[in-house]
């Protein structure tokens, strides 16, 4: 009986590193982008452009390779997938003007959009009802894990070669020893060609470990599904959970932007600063993901997804009053535990509300519901906030609390029922 168990368990392995090979780039991304353009020679434009193209193309894939996946062939969608990705990445780890990081980022949308449909249709089929929020939960583990390593990799990149960052490193007398002894600056194209080899090199690597055969994965029925899109959205539980993602997406894209700019009108913090806060939220997003989700498993998917909810809505009613920073890191502390609490419990009771092969469907209006949301509350953010500062973060907070609401209002299904029971 435990090697029955445990063979499942291994095969989840694969999934989980493949998802950390092909997340390093995520917490750099958006940062570099802009100095990355810059460096080209390109315009602001450019950087709207390469958002638009990317989220425009980012929903054509989920459109079409949903539909797929729902038809048994997600390992070599996978597989596809990953060949798109390292694909954008080796065009911009040679780019030599902005116009070339157009195609790039069409293939990095269409990559990132179907290798993230199929990990977690992959973890969905490799886990049972009563584990599927550890499963999803340590996939989130293993893309925050790959965020920190993601962004040491472009720090020493930047602290060792850049010439702009060695500058402003020599303002401090304390550390002119050891920039000294640092290697000879080079172009910041260059340094960006450099990184993206490495984004684009870790992505082949996830692609041959994608190679190997999973056993335990069970294939999907084709030719049973006729008008999945009709049959899913007919759902009440799948019509609430992407009410739910609509306010999550509304209230991320409000506030995150405009973080920065509230401590620096409040304390006056630098950006060092604010990233100094941020250390324990992020090892917390690292590390307790899984932990919540098994947490979930045992009291019930909605009921961890409205807790999490819940809290981080505390947390941004606090936010915008809180009196020094180190209360804001305590306070981001907390909404980062609350958040690696609801995000496995709604990946996972999603999973559970449709049959296997509406899954791709699913996860593919599940996403796209929070893209078109946030392309709209980003700029209401930045509206409220040139109005009152605190008020994207109250706009936040109305958001999630209608999220935690929408989740105590989800229909159970018949898969929450046997995981509370099988856990108590």
């Amino acid at each position: 009986m435990s090697t029955h168990n445990q063979q499942p368990a291994q095969a989840l392995n694969w999934p989980l590193i493949i998802k950390l090979l092909i997340s390093l780039h995520v917490g750099v991304g958006d940062f570099l982008l802009p100095l990355y353009v810059q460096a080209l020679g390109g315009s602001p434009q450019v950087i709207g452009n390469l958002v638009g193209l990317g989220a425009a193309f980012g929903v054509l894939a989920r459109l079409s390779l949903s539909w797929l996946a729902d038809r048994g062939i997600i390992r070599l969608l996978l597989r596809i997938s990953l060949v798109a990705l390292a694909s954008g990445f080796a065009i911009w780890s040679f780019a030599p003007s902005s116009t070339w990081l157009l195609p790039g980022q069409a293939l990095l949308a269409m990559g990132r959009a179907g290798s993230t449909i199929c990990l977690s249709l992959l973890i969905a089929q490799l886990t049972s009802p009563g584990q599927r929020g550890s499963g999803y939960g340590r996939l989130t583990m293993a893309s925050s894990i790959a965020t920190i390593i993601g962004s040491i990799i472009a720090g020493i990149g930047f602290i060792g070669w850049d010439l702009e960052t060695r500058q402003q490193l020599q303002q401090f007398s304390w550390l002119n020893s050891i920039v000294s002894q640092l290697p000879n600056p080079i172009p910041r194209t260059a340094l960006f060609h450099g990184l993206y080899s490495v984004f684009s090199s870790s992505v082949v690597l996830a692609g041959i470990f994608s190679l190997r055969s999973w056993p335990h994965t069970l294939a999907a029925k084709r030719g049973t599904i006729e008008t999945p899109w009709r049959n899913v959205l007919g759902q009440p539980s799948i019509r609430n959970l992407l009410l739910a993602q609509s306010c999550i997406s509304a209230a991320y894209s409000a506030s995150i932007p405009m973080t920065v700019p509230l401590l620096t009108h409040r304390f006056g913090a630098s950006v060092a600063a604010v990233a100094v806060a941020y250390i324990v939220p992020g090892i917390i997003y690292a590390l307790f993901p899984a932990r919540f989700g098994r947490v979930a498993d045992r009291i019930g998917y909605r009921r961890a997804a409205t807790l999490g909810l819940g809290v981080s809505m505390l947390v941004y009613l606090a936010l915008p009053i809180s009196p020094q920073l180190a209360i804001t890191a305590i306070l981001w502390a907390c909404e980062a535990l609350a958040w690696s609490c609801y995000v496995p419990a709604l990946e996972a009771l999603l999973a559970e509300s449709v049959i296997p092969q509406q899954r791709g469907t699913a996860l593919a209006i599940y996403g796209i519901a929070g893209a078109l949301t946030a392309t709209v509350a980003a700029p209401l953010g930045a509206s409220l906030f040139s109005r009152w500062p605190a008020a994207p973060f109250l706009f936040s907070a109305l958001c999630l609390g209608m999220a935690a609401m929408i989740a105590a209002r989800t229909p159970p299904t018949n898969a929450d029922y046997a995981t509370i029971k099988q856990h108590n």
